[in-house]
């Protein structure tokens, strides 16, 4: 019998592929993304370069060259919202 799945609809995914995803997430995040190794996912902050920060759950690695943080998903940039900022602070 297979577990049954759950929807995390209010999950986004930035997925980070290629020979330096990993240092371009340690320069960008608050967690050493290189404990990522498939059993182990560290919870983290996105820092952006005026200073914000975003909350990310977990940095996840799929793949040796692909992570994936997983973050809620209004601090994704849409079309309608160009702040990016939590629904709090705006």
């Amino acid at each position: 019998m297979t577990p049954p799945l759950i929807p995390l609809t209010h999950l986004a995914v930035l997925e980070c592929r290629g020979a330096d995803a990993a240092r371009f997430l340690q320069g960008q995040t608050s967690a050493n993304v290189e404990h990522a190794n498939g059993t182990l996912a560290p919870l983290t902050v996105f820092c952006t370069p005026k200073g914000r920060c975003w909350p990310m759950p977990s940095c996840l690695r799929w793949h040796p060259s692909t992570r994936w943080c997983c973050t809620p998903r209004w601090s994704r940039r849409s079309s309608s919202n160009s702040t990016s900022t939590p629904p709090s602070t705006r």
